[in-house]
């Protein structure tokens, strides 16, 4: 009989973690970054909108958090980053506080420091900044690692071995700079069509005409399970001091107005089934 207990393999053990962080950052659902020519629009998949538990949050006047995976790990690094920011406010000033230094100092710390242990990180951040003549997000993986990318990013979803999800992988190739917030705003509503069909069905390589047909679908399951799509915007022309505004569908009706009541139902109606 051995004296000493088993001691499992550093590496192998490593491995272990990083399989179980992995995983549980891939439970988190969709949310897409889209640059448009004011500043960024956030999208995102939110199954609990109606009961007020919003995914999307103001860090700073210009910078917005979201996450995706294990709730309590996003809260906890939610709450690290907004102190931060307050902070780096009363030290230095507003326009001081960058989405960069957050993701690098804070957010990426904080994973770091757990990347080891038996409890580790399971989830994605995104943080989106809008400057002046750019729009900036960075994403914050479970294990410390900063990607920084320029008006598209999405976080949710399946994995691949870069880290990318699908949306990255299969619909960053059609977007195109200068849209408008309308704009934006339908091509991340076809781009969560699409990654909830793959999502769902593990392989796309289907028939354009099914293609279509399929991603209306998804996007109808969405809305027939009570799920929610959560929209925030970032926009650098808003001359007040909070550029962060959220966008319920009174605000797109209405308020903010990217979409007339019209369009709006115009645009359900090509997504649910008609009226019998």
């Amino acid at each position: 009989m051995d004296e000493f207990p088993y001691v499992p393999d550093p590496e192998v053990w490593r491995q272990q973690i990083h399989k179980y962080a992995k995983e549980g950052a891939e439970r988190g659902a969709y949310t897409l970054g889209i640059g448009y020519n004011h500043g960024i629009v956030l999208i995102s998949q939110n199954p609990y909108l109606a009961e007020e538990n919003y995914k999307i949050h103001e860090v700073h006047n210009h910078i917005a958090f979201v996450g995706a995976g294990r709730a309590s790990d996003i809260t906890r690094m939610k709450e690290c980053v907004i102190l931060e920011a307050d902070v780096m406010e009363l030290q230095y000033a507003a326009q001081d506080v960058r989405a960069r230094d957050l993701a690098h100092n804070v957010l990426s710390t904080l994973a770091e420091e757990r990347a080891t242990t038996m409890n580790p990180l399971q989830a994605v951040v995104l943080l989106a900044e809008i400057q002046a003549h750019k729009n900036m997000f960075y994403k914050v993986l479970f294990n410390g690692e900063v990607i920084p990318s320029e008006n598209f990013a999405s976080i949710g979803g399946k994995l691949s071995n870069d880290y990318t999800n699908w949306i990255e992988e299969h619909c960053k190739t059609a977007y195109k700079e200068g849209k408008t917030l309308k704009e934006a705003i339908l091509f991340g509503i076809e781009c969560l069509a699409c990654a909830v069909y793959e999502q769902q069905n593990e392989e796309y390589d289907e028939e354009p005409e099914k293609k279509l047909r399929d991603e209306k679908q998804a996007y109808t399951q969405i809305l027939r399970q009570g799920q929610a799509i959560e929209i925030a915007v970032l926009d650098r022309t808003i001359k007040d001091a909070i550029k962060f505004t959220p966008l319920s569908p009174t605000h797109l009706r209405k308020e903010f107005a990217p979409l007339t009541h019209e369009e709006l139902e115009e645009i359900l109606k090509n997504y649910l089934p008609p009226r019998r």
